[in-house]
């Protein structure tokens, strides 16, 4: 028998929730059909992850709530390391140098867990919590490996470089102001890059066999590369496209402390 499932967020949304109030896996077994039973358990977890991969297949924009501006999403990047201070340097599309914001413990974060890819929102000082779906902590499950003391500070740093981080601030003309929230996109990238220039449509369609990109765009006067992609940014992906790009004589910038 094939099942039919709409990979429309607000459809999937409800049966999603339908799932985690079922709970345990005994409730789940109880209410599956018998003749399933004797082949075939779901444990919660798989059936998250099931749910979750349909939903990942949607730009991540759409998940945001109905008091979120989607279309209107900035993407940005990690420039320099957080601090204990909250204080944090983001790399936006269309701003010339990098931009000083603040994350406070109201702060919210939202992205998908890498286990079972369950959309995940918290505020920053629940970070160290168990996570919403229950792989790990908020931490843990934003970026998919074990993360020191599971800070918030240490989840980004633990991001591959140039995973996309759309801020939305408290006060959208001061950035300084603080955040109010901050969407982690693992499918798109923002990379601040010297010699942009040289990125020709030859290097762009060598690079998107090797790290599996939907786009690569040089943006920003030259000074930056947006990357789209169809599974998740990682260190790997990382280090094939600077190869690609140093062989073409662009280098990616990093901040120096």
């Amino acid at each position: 028998m094939t099942v039919g499932v709409s990979s429309n967020p607000n459809t999937l949304i409800p049966i999603a929730a339908e799932i985690l109030r079922l709970g345990t896996l005994n409730e789940l077994e109880l209410a599956m059909n018998t003749d399933f039973k004797s082949s075939l358990i779901f444990t919660r977890r798989e059936m998250l992850r099931t749910v979750g991969a349909v939903l990942m297949a949607a730009p991540l924009a759409a998940l945001a709530d109905d008091t979120t501006p989607k279309k209107n999403l900035i993407k940005g990047s990690l420039w320099s390391p957080a601090g204990s201070d909250g204080k944090l340097s983001l790399i936006l599309s269309g701003t010339a140098t990098p931009v000083n914001t603040l994350v406070t413990d109201e702060s919210l974060f939202k992205g998908i867990c890498q286990d079972c890819f369950w959309v995940l929102e918290f505020k920053a000082a629940v970070t160290p919590k168990k996570s919403q779906c229950g792989c790990d902590t908020n931490a843990g499950c934003i970026v998919g490996d074990a993360v020191k003391d599971s800070s918030w500070q240490n989840m980004l740093k633990g991001l591959p470089l140039g995973v996309c981080l759309s801020p939305e601030f408290i006060d959208s003309g001061k950035p300084e102001a603080g955040i109010k929230r901050i969407t982690i996109d693992m499918k798109s990238v923002l990379l601040p890059v010297t010699g942009g220039e040289n990125i020709t449509p030859e290097v762009t369609a060598t690079v998107a066999k090797q790290i599996g990109s939907t786009s690569i765009t040089v943006v920003d006067g030259g000074k930056r590369v947006a990357i789209d992609l169809k599974a998740g940014w990682s260190a790997k992906k990382l280090d094939l496209l600077e190869k690609a790009l140093s062989a073409a004589g662009t280098k990616i910038d990093r901040f120096k402390a």
